[in-house]
């Protein structure tokens, strides 16, 4: 039991300056762009990954995209609510357990639980001017209790650096 390669010491802050955040992660994380097209609107929106693997079971992933100016006027509820949606919609064996809409920094943000085959994925979802942050923690639900334990993954994600 002791030795399942759970500990969130030796977390380290990672700085994006592109995003404007900074996040506490496990491990130098990597970093993707991705183009995502939007056919119904004629849109492709550019996908910014970066993620920490703690092991090979638990990992962590901060993704952002630019939201096209005028999908502004939906209003910050709706968005979150789509983006969610379309997270569910488009994650292999997705189901969603519960979503709570919440604050982060003052910013109008979507808790949720996804249960995705064996693995259970807690996030957030975070609307910042027409910038939306997705976070997610994905791991077995045998590890649920040792991952939650002092994890400071989603409340050291900090935006201050956005309101530059």
């Amino acid at each position: 039991g002791f030795e399942r390669g759970i500990s969130n010491s030796g977390w380290t802050q990672y700085a994006n300056e592109g995003g404007g955040f900074t996040v506490h992660l496990p491990n130098d994380p990597k970093e993707e762009s991705t183009q995502v097209e939007i056919p119904k609107v004629n849109k492709v929106l550019t996908l910014q990954e970066v993620t920490s693997h703690q092991n090979q079971k638990v990992f962590y992933s901060v993704t952002y995209m630019e939201l096209p100016r005028k999908w502004k006027i939906a209003g910050a509820t709706r968005l979150l609510k789509a983006g969610l949606d379309i997270l569910v919609k488009h994650t292999p064996e997705a189901v969603l357990v519960n979503k709570q809409f919440t604050k982060h920094q003052g910013y109008r943000s979507l808790d949720f639980h996804l249960k995705q085959g064996e693995d259970e994925v807690k996030g957030r979802l975070i609307l910042v001017g027409t910038t939306l942050y997705k976070l997610t923690m994905t791991y077995p639900l045998s590890l649920e209790q040792e991952v939650q334990e002092d994890n400071p993954f989603l409340d050291s994600f900090d935006l201050s650096a956005a309101n530059r």
